[in-house]
């Protein structure tokens, strides 16, 4: 492990030195591995095909130049408004190239919100998925572009032909030189806040800082390797997929691009990740959805639980120790070739081990992920700082915490136990908008991270919830939004729950339904009195023993039950999969305002009975 450790800090210093800007550092990869595969893509005949980093450089070089001819320069703002393809990603290291800045804008933003952030940006490029996706935009939007894109074929608009990727890459090459007008001051990525409690927020990074953040953040995983698997699904809008792309850059990891992510793991056992990289609820459903596919077999699911509780005592054991028997670690070490090699089979044949973040996952999750041979790393980051705050690294980490800090980051805990965070990957406020931001600054440079939190003796950080989501009630009890909503997340028939504090320090809780529960297509939910037929007397009863589980205090006393699920377009999650809780609050307000009305003549613990309202 020192060796590999070793060589792998020597790679990195030999990739890093000298580097200061995103094109210098796509230089540097296909310098070093000109033929190795970058990215993969998937033919219509279902064929994976790679492209080498020298093809990708080249065709990043062809379209720059293309870009620069229609005016596309230094300061340039463009933004791009298209699902994940490795389309997406060329045009963005080519805008890059050209000195211009990139903001990445979710499709599955509302409407609104999107024509919203294109005139609050002043962009004056667009890459688009398509014409259909153009026309989200209002007409006064429309018409600002000075150059309009199309990620794929070539579409009338009218205001003239729109030229596609394909078509700028071929005209430019050939004759296109390797010519980065990057700056390492200079404004390369426009991230946006998640938007879990309002409208997202622009945040600016320059080159110099995004480089930084990537050997900061490969210093964490000594054991990935040139040449390692990396499933790319996440919106390439997400700060977060956007970072691990530029350090497989830096890296030389291949990607597979998977343009819907709904078909991941259709793709995952033909990629064979070494490393996924994940958000807490997509663990959770693939959780579920394995554990579905076992218990359909009483035989093997015995098995299988059996086989998991002895990995979890075997990797609880500490080294030496004698109190497992000799005969138990035969057994477990059967068991796990045996029957938990099919299951981390689901993750294709390499994998070392997942990255989550965006949100806290349960500890049983962590731990059942664990027994089966596959450890999940939490890392913890805010859109405010580019550099991950903290993470867990597969030698040193701590189930239930989010890891240690990272690279320079100077973390400490305020005096009323906010997360507090200081480095060089924390936002500039003089940088464009970013003075906006500027109020969460201390007076010494220390950014507000809004999180609660505590660092134990062994520096490893414990997140306690958003000072917004964990409130002391009049009886003076701590009440976390987030551990209810991970209770509630664990019945059979929710896909998604959020908390909600009333007046009075009431709880109510708004559940989704999960799909398989409706049993319906999207779209076309029943109506309410034929959810409480079929719903009401199961669903009352697992609530009944959820909530036995949970302080009093903690215990929602009212259910606001809704059929359709929640989806980034329709506003109640982000596209990383996190409860927007404001929209919801704000969506369901009325019928929230009813069942609170309702509970007004409930003791103040109904656990018994909780009060539920379809609709």
């Amino acid at each position: 492990m020192i060796h590999r450790a070793a060589e792998s800090a020597a790679s990195l210093a030999q990739v890093f030195a000298g580097i200061d800007t995103l094109p210098d550092l796509l230089a540097r990869r296909a310098a070093l591995t000109p033929s190795a595969p970058a990215y993969f893509t998937e033919r219509p005949d279902g064929v994976w095909t790679a492209k080498t980093w020298s093809e990708f450089r080249n065709d990043v070089a062809a379209i720059a130049l293309q870009f620069r001819r229609h005016g596309v320069a230094s300061g340039s703002r463009i933004g791009i408004l298209a699902r994940t393809s490795l389309g997406w990603e060329t045009a963005q290291m080519a805008a890059l190239a050209c000195g211009a800045t990139v903001a990445g804008i979710d499709p599955y933003y509302p409407d609104t919100l999107i024509n919203e952030l294109v005139r609050q940006l002043g962009l004056t490029t667009l890459i688009v998925e398509d014409a259909s996706t153009f026309g989200r935009l209002s007409a006064a939007n429309r018409n600002r572009f000075e150059f309009v894109v199309y990620v794929g074929d070539d579409v009338g608009q009218d205001h003239g032909r729109v030229p596609g990727l394909d078509k700028l890459r071929a005209n430019g090459s050939g004759a296109a030189a390797w010519n980065p007008e990057a700056r390492p001051g200079a404004a390369a990525l426009v991230a946006f806040s998640s938007g879990s409690t309002g409208k997202p927020k622009p945040i600016l990074y320059t080159h110099s800082q995004v480089v930084h953040a990537c050997r900061s953040i490969l210093e964490l995983y000594p054991e990935l390797s040139p040449g390692t698997h990396l499933v790319c699904w996440l919106p390439l809008a997400n700060l977060f997929q956007r970072m691990i792309n530029f350090c497989a850059i830096a890296k030389g990891a291949a990607s597979y691009m998977v343009e819907d992510p709904r078909q991941v793991m259709d793709v995952v056992p033909i990629a064979s990740p070494e490393v996924f990289v994940a958000v807490p609820r997509f663990c959770e459903k693939l959780h579920a959805g394995v554990m579905q596919r076992v218990g359909e077999r009483p035989l093997i699911a015995g098995l299988v639980e059996r086989a998991i509780a002895l990995g979890t005592a075997l990797r609880a054991a500490r080294p030496g120790e004698t109190r497992i028997s000799l005969t138990k670690r035969v057994v477990a070490t059967l068991a796990d070739r045996v029957v938990l090699a099919r299951l981390r089979g689901v993750m294709g044949k390499r994998i070392k081990f997942i990255i989550s973040g965006s949100a806290p996952m349960p500890r049983w999750l962590l731990d059942r992920f664990s027994a089966i041979g596959i450890p999940v790393l939490e890392a913890y980051g805010v859109s405010e700082n580019l550099v991950p705050v903290a993470a867990n690294r597969l030698a040193e980490r701590k189930a239930g915490t989010v890891g240690r800090p990272v690279g320079d980051n100077e973390v400490r805990i305020a005096s009323d136990g906010e997360v507090q965070v200081r480095g060089q990957g924390v936002f500039l406020p003089t940088l464009g908008e970013n003075g906006a931001s500027a109020a969460a600054l201390t007076a010494d440079g220390f950014l507000a991270t809004g999180d609660l939190g505590s660092v134990d003796g062994d520096g490893f950080l414990t997140l306690l919830g958003r000072r917004t989501e964990t409130f002391k009630n009049a009886q003076g009890r701590w009440v976390s939004l987030t551990q209810i909503e991970a209770v509630l997340r664990q019945l059979p028939e929710v896909e998604h729950a959020v908390a909600i504090r009333m007046p009075g320090d009431r709880l109510i809780a708004v559940l989704a339904l999960s799909q398989s529960v409706r049993g319906i297509p999207a779209g076309a939910p029943p109506d309410a009195a034929e959810l409480e037929r079929r719903l009401g007397g199961t669903l009352r009863g697992h609530l009944a023993r959820a909530l036995s589980t949970l302080p009093s205090a903690m215990r929602p006393i009212g259910f606001l039950v809704v059929s359709g699920g929640f989806t980034p377009e329709t506003g109640e999650i982000t596209t990383n999969l996190k409860l927007r809780r404001t929209a919801i609050a704000e969506k369901f307000a009325e019928p929230l305002r009813r069942l609170a009305n309702e509970t007004d003549s409930l003791p103040s613990d109904a656990s018994a009975a909780p009060l539920l309202t379809f609709q």
